[in-house]
């Protein structure tokens, strides 16, 4: 699994996207989670691995 950040400007604030991405049986690049945190704080948070 892969975890991409990026840090994005929201309305009033700042926030990150993260992407967790993996591949699939079939070998093919799967997004599997999206999470947008706004603040920019990711204390606690967690991906998921489903």
């Amino acid at each position: 699994m892969i975890v991409d950040g990026k840090y994005m400007k929201l309305r009033g604030s700042k926030g990150v996207l993260l992407v967790a991405l993996g591949v699939t049986p079939e070998g093919r690049r799967a997004a599997l989670n999206v999470i947008i945190c706004r603040g920019g704080g990711l204390q606690g948070l967690l991906v998921s691995p489903h």
